[in-house]
């Protein structure tokens, strides 16, 4: 083997003999040898990298807010755009200034608390006249070390215009929780039905996969019974992202996970119950084209192991008929049994809706129905209705309407 080297003007040429190869077994593992002290880090550099990446990752944590770091502020915005901004009075006062990036006004998204103030000047398009809103929340439960909870993994939480909590936590004037949290907040909340953790429906796989590709809708909050609960969400966001990530959260931190009432309720009738109404209507929109009834089902369980009392309803009237896409009727009227509880208590009234048809819809819905089997339980996936099918459920809704004001004002 020989080697040229240059040398000034010239050259020269060097021969090096190596025998039987083991020369050149020699200088490939030299070779070898060399690549491997550069391309194996030693344990200092990997110290280096690594508490530079934590580094990084706690700057970021620090900068970047968990909660607006999601698609919760685009969600939210959505909502306040659709049904805040359109009910605003064209006249409030001040005028309107939207930001130029949202297209929102900061009067669109009023305080949650401000609902119940009667001293606000009517001008701003408030005070608000309407019911007691009670907005309905799951308080994330998923820790796997909680036996007690593997089941339900959520518990109920109430954002409401003078008080926000659970049993679990305590509760909290509303303007004093969260920054005075919003009602745009609180709605966006309310609905974040798809996100990382989610009560019941949670499963850590999963939950891992949708925090990594930020397909949160949650939302951490202070926990009302610690330090930190006028603040919306932690400072330091990065631990609670890992939380999130593994699917564990719990009541036993400063901040705690919310999501979609749904998640824990999805009838929104536990919280009615566990103040004692004694007229409770509600309307079950969940997809249920099999007409199992499970988020009714779930609620009366719940009911009963949790506060003694039992509904007692029968269902026969608006379960679809066998081989028919039809019920007989979209309604059933239940007993709510508070004397189980309280002998002195009066039993309540439950008047449950169903979507459902029975055969003398308009013309139209039963055409659209004919098209589409799935009418009028179409999966809640489908975010963008046409014309025709957002008709169709809202006509289905006058029909629905009359007969169950027609019954059950009879029964009152």
């Amino acid at each position: 083997m020989s080697l040229e080297r240059h040398a000034g003007n010239g050259h020269q040429t060097v021969d090096v003999s190596f025998s039987e190869g083991k020369g050149e077994l020699a200088s490939c593992g030299i070779i070898r040898e060399y690549w491997n002290k550069l391309t194996t880090p030693t344990l200092g550099q990997l110290s280096l990298l690594l508490g530079l990446c934590l580094l990084i990752g706690l700057g970021m944590g620090i900068a970047i807010d968990v909660n607006e770091f999601s698609m919760h502020a685009f969600y939210r915005n959505r909502l306040v755009r659709c049904y805040l901004r359109a009910i605003r009075k064209k006249d409030a006062d001040p005028k309107p200034n939207p930001n130029p990036v949202s297209d929102l006004d900061p009067g669109d998204d009023p305080h949650l608390a401000d609902l119940a103030d009667p001293s606000i000047d009517q001008k701003k398009g408030l005070p608000y006249l309407g019911p007691y809103l009670l907005i309905n929340t799951a308080l994330n439960l998923t820790d796997p070390r909680r036996l007690g909870w593997q089941e339900r993994q959520a518990a109920p939480f109430i954002l409401a215009p003078l008080y926000c909590g659970s049993n679990i936590t305590g509760y909290r004037k509303t303007r004093e929780y969260a920054d005075n949290i919003t009602l745009g907040t609180a709605l966006a909340i309310s609905g974040a039905a798809f996100t990382s953790n989610m009560g019941y429906h949670t499963n850590r796989a999963l939950a891992f996969f949708l925090s990594i590709f930020n397909v949160r809708l949650g939302w951490w909050i202070g926990h009302p019974g610690r330090e930190g609960y006028t603040r919306q969400g932690p400072r330091l966001g990065l631990p609670y992202l890992l939380v999130e990530l593994f699917g564990r959260a719990n009541e036993e931190r400063r901040y705690i996970y919310l999501s979609d009432g749904g998640h824990f309720d999805n009838l929104g009738i536990y919280e009615l119950i566990r103040r004692r109404c004694k007229y409770i209507v509600c309307s079950d929109a969940g997809e249920d084209p099999q007409s199992g009834f499970d988020d009714l089902g779930m609620v009366i369980r719940k009911v009963r192991a949790d506060l003694g009392v039992d509904i007692e309803i029968n269902l026969d009237m608006v379960r679809r008929q066998q081989d028919q896409p039809y019920s007989r009727w979209h309604h059933a009227i239940g007993t709510i049994r508070y004397d189980l509880v309280d002998e002195s208590s009066p039993v309540g009234m439950l008047v449950y809706i169903k979507a459902s048809l029975v055969g003398d819809e308009p013309a139209d819905v039963l055409e659209y129905k004919a098209h589409h089997a799935d009418f009028p339980h179409e999966t809640t996936l489908d975010q963008f209705f046409s014309e025709s099918q957002f008709e169709a459920y809202r006509k289905l809704g006058e029909p629905i309407g009359r007969e169950v004001f027609r019954y059950a004002q009879q029964a009152l």
